[in-house]
């Protein structure tokens, strides 16, 4: 069996956990003398074949992980091999101690008898999170430049990319044999071309309309496929977890699955407290169930019944909180997080606060939502 072909074969996988598991292993290859020489040639061939800015930043990321994991220093020919180049891929090689060559593709303002076609809002929330076009929104709001319509400029351009499949193939292939119904966590063709039209579209505001760097490298950190701390996450299964993993049923078989939970953890981990909890997801061919679990903590005065207070406290919880977070550097693997303070923790009516909450999306890894939007938790205080 041919490993490496076949590692190579799966980053073009629509599967987000497989492209970024597949990175982990691509990275761990770099790091064996056995297979370090034929793993930089094949990577090597395949930068050079990239049609998309976002496909770059992929590569790009294995030769990063493996730096970050083993101390691994890419080959000079890196540098020279990028075929589109970005603000991200300039962060990437920098981090490096290495520089890009100059691009021969050059940068081109919106038109302005251009008009944005259907199939790019067509994609926005379906083929691709909202959040980039989101986040061109809020730029122009800002400032009053074009940054939507330049963003879609930018996804009409590359569709000549890949002229006979600019939408990729069939990538429910992948989740087809989940069942019908099931919408797994894709990533395909069609996203790549988003985001490699908005990091065209930050590299124009930079070059064209005076956009400042940092600005620019703050947002261009939106398009990392994995975020920098958690690049070489891998999941494991603690003892303590459940033989019994669907918490499907009504809500007293699910209040006991819970209940049983707690009591594992207990005798499990004797000094530990469990704070927070995602389930797995439970699929079947009439729903879909899964189960957060996060533990509050009350103090008196409480101007909520407790028979309300579950409802109280999920109309709260609804309005998408979740901690902040900083780094040192764009690139940096340590993430700072800073509790906030009780009083703007504290739900003022019924006095009470959750004990964890959901990693905010600062440089959220597009190849990581699985752990996205509320399935990781951290403390809060």
């Amino acid at each position: 069996m041919d490993e490496l072909r076949i590692l190579i074969a799966r980053l073009g996988w629509p599967s987000t956990s497989a492209r970024w598991w597949t990175m982990q292993e691509l990275a761990a290859r770099l790091n064996e003398p056995a297979s370090r020489d034929e793993t930089e040639s094949a990577l090597l061939q395949l930068l050079t074949t990239r049609k998309l800015e976002a496909e770059v930043i992929e590569v790009l990321c294995i030769y990063w992980m493996a730096a970050q994991a083993y101390g691994y220093s890419p080959t000079p020919k890196l540098a020279e091999s990028i075929p589109r180049s970005s603000i991200l891929s300039d962060l990437l090689l920098e981090s490096f101690s290495m520089f890009a060559e100059a691009d021969d593709e050059e940068l081109e303002e919106v038109p302005e008898e251009f008009v944005i076609p259907q199939d790019f809002d067509g994609v926005q929330g379906s083929d691709l999170p909202r959040i980039f076009r989101t986040s061109m929104g809020e730029l122009e709001n800002h400032t009053g430049l074009p940054f939507v319509r330049q963003m879609a400029f930018e996804w009409t351009a590359n569709r000549s990319a890949y002229p006979d499949a600019p939408f990729q193939g069939d990538p429910w292939h992948f989740s087809r044999p989940l069942g019908d119904g099931f919408i797994g966590q894709l990533s395909s063709r069609t996203a790549l071309r988003a985001i490699s039209a908005y990091l065209r579209t930050l590299a124009v505001a930079e070059e064209f309309w005076g956009m400042p760097t940092d600005r620019a490298e703050a947002s261009a950190l939106l398009a990392l496929p994995v975020h920098p701390t958690l690049a070489l996450l891998r999941p494991e299964r603690p003892i303590w977890f459940p033989a019994t993993t669907d918490f499907d049923g009504d809500r007293e078989a699910i209040e006991s699955s819970m209940r049983g939970l707690v009591a594992r953890v207990k005798t499990a981990r004797p000094d530990d407290e469990l704070i927070a909890f995602a389930s797995p997801i439970f699929v079947s061919m009439e729903r879909c169930v899964e189960v957060s679990l996060v533990r509050w903590s009350q103090a008196e005065e409480s101007s909520i019944a407790d028979a309300d207070l579950a409802a109280h406290l999920e109309e709260f919880w609804a309005d998408g909180w979740m901690l902040r977070s900083a780094s040192p550097e764009p690139l940096s693997t340590t993430t700072v997080f800073a509790s906030p303070p009780l009083d703007r923790l504290m739900e003022d009516q019924c006095k009470a606060w959750p004990l964890a909450a959901p990693l905010g999306i600062d440089r959220l890894g597009y190849l990581q939502h699985d752990l996205y939007p509320g399935r990781l938790f951290l403390p809060t205080l």
